[in-house]
């Protein structure tokens, strides 16, 4: 395969968005032992102990 300059140049944004995302998966695996609470927040959000009581 012998992409043209222009082509090599639009290969280069999803390769690199791929790594990124293989390196987020690796690292937060790293921190993953059995037996651990599986938590999946979004950033900034409210722990649901924390939230106030529906009115």
């Amino acid at each position: 395969m012998y992409p043209t300059p222009a082509q090599a140049e639009q290969m280069l944004l999803p390769c690199a968005h791929a790594r990124y995302v293989w390196n987020l998966a690796v690292e937060q695996h790293s921190h993953w032992k059995p037996g651990r609470e599986v938590r999946t927040r979004v950033r900034g959000a409210v722990p649901p102990a924390h939230r106030s009581p529906a009115r």
